[in-house]
């Protein structure tokens, strides 16, 4: 049975929206944007481009700007909730797999559903560390849990 990713998608945004909207509580306009953050290239961080943070995100320290800038990441407004999360993009984002052993990052299937513990299935190694969005694990050729992450 293959699952319609496009119509889960759009209901889970969708319930989303409406509960977070719902349980909106400030009236200050806050906007988020998909580009990544640059950071400085100096000894000393500049902290403050990273303080809009609301109130649910933890404020970034001078440590995890380091710390992420050593993995060759970048700190990313991610998630619904747009908290900066370091973001680490992989070589071989893209390749063809059947197992996470064969990826930098995680075999996943970012298509339509396949049914849990089907065999000899390929997906696709991850672009990115990033946990957010729909997709299905694939380990040693079985399609594992499909997951929706916000």
């Amino acid at each position: 049975m293959k699952l319609n990713l496009s119509a889960m998608l759009i209901a889970l945004c969708t319930t989303s929206i409406l509960t977070l909207s719902a349980c909106s509580t400030s009236t200050q306009s806050q906007t988020t944007s998909d580009k990544p953050l640059t950071s400085v290239k100096t000894q000393k961080i500049d902290l403050s481009q990273y303080q809009y943070q609301r109130e649910m995100c933890q404020k970034i320290t001078e440590k995890e700007v380091i710390d992420c800038q050593q993995q060759g990441g970048k700190l990313q407004r991610a998630g619904l909730m747009g908290c900066y999360t370091c973001i680490v993009e992989y070589a071989d984002g893209g390749k063809t797999c059947s197992d996470s052993s064969e990826c930098q990052g995680d075999c996943l299937n970012y298509d339509d559903f396949i049914s849990t513990g089907k065999i000899n299935q390929t997906g696709q190694c991850a672009k990115d560390n990033s946990p957010f969005g729909c997709y299905q694990v694939i380990e040693k050729g079985v399609a594992k849990y499909a997951l929706c992450v916000d």
